[in-house]
């Protein structure tokens, strides 16, 4: 993505009437269909970790955890998505972090210079819709299975940039993921995970806390069973 960032910025007149670099911090609600207008403006993460809460019931629940390399505005690339869907969602940052603001008709005239960008952006966007059709299939109800979901989408996430991940039966999560973005996102306690996370180095299912490395088949297994 590094290079797609390059050429979409290359020309200094362009790039100034097409582009925009944004700062966030904790907790800012970065996008809510409630609130913003549509100006056709996607967003290309490059630093922090995001999450997409949805409007249900009268209470926003966590969808998914955005970070770097992922898009927000993915609507955008669908004509008159406005009058085809229908829902209230946002996007809260879980750190501080700094992506780059793209006008959606320049960046789709640019991401065919390289047939690699298309292919990312697809597999990308494939996999997160995958993971929500998943996610009705298997409902998490349980803390236990919503941690084991999030631990899962973020080995699987990795696997697409290396293979390596896919193979191997353990998984270190990056830094960055912690108890407490676990929390953040999940709408718990730190206590809450700590606790599951204890249950879980008895159980062989979770090998460190500090760093978070986890036994991927247990995980899966955690995930996918049924109540």
């Amino acid at each position: 993505m590094e290079k797609l960032i390059e050429i979409l910025t290359s020309n200094p007149f362009l790039k100034k009437r097409f582009t925009k670099v944004k700062s966030w911090k904790k907790r800012e609600i970065l996008y809510s269909t409630k609130n913003d207008i549509d100006e056709g403006i996607i967003y290309l993460i490059t630093k922090g970790e995001l999450k997409i809460e949805v409007f249900r019931h009268n209470v926003w629940l966590p969808l998914t955890i955005l970070k770097c390399n992922d898009f927000i505005g993915i609507e955008h690339f669908i004509p008159h998505h406005e009058k085809i869907f229908f829902f209230d969602y946002r996007v809260i940052a879980l750190s501080d972090g700094e992506g780059i603001q793209i006008e959606h008709e320049y960046f789709m005239d640019h991401i065919y210079a390289d047939p690699r960008f298309l292919t990312i952006l697809l597999q990308r966007v494939s996999m997160k819709y995958l993971f929500l059709l998943q996610h009705l299939f298997f409902p998490d109800d349980s803390l236990e299975k919503k941690i084991a979901r999030t631990l899962w989408e973020f080995a699987s996430f990795e696997g697409l940039e290396n293979q390596a991940f896919i193979e191997s039966t353990q998984y270190r999560a990056p830094s960055y993921v912690t108890k407490r973005l676990l929390s953040e996102y999940l709408q718990v306690s730190p206590y809450k995970i700590n606790k599951v996370f204890l249950q879980w180095l008895e159980q062989g299912i979770m090998l460190s806390i500090k760093p978070i490395i986890i036994n991927r088949e247990k995980v899966r297994k955690t995930y996918f069973m049924k109540e």
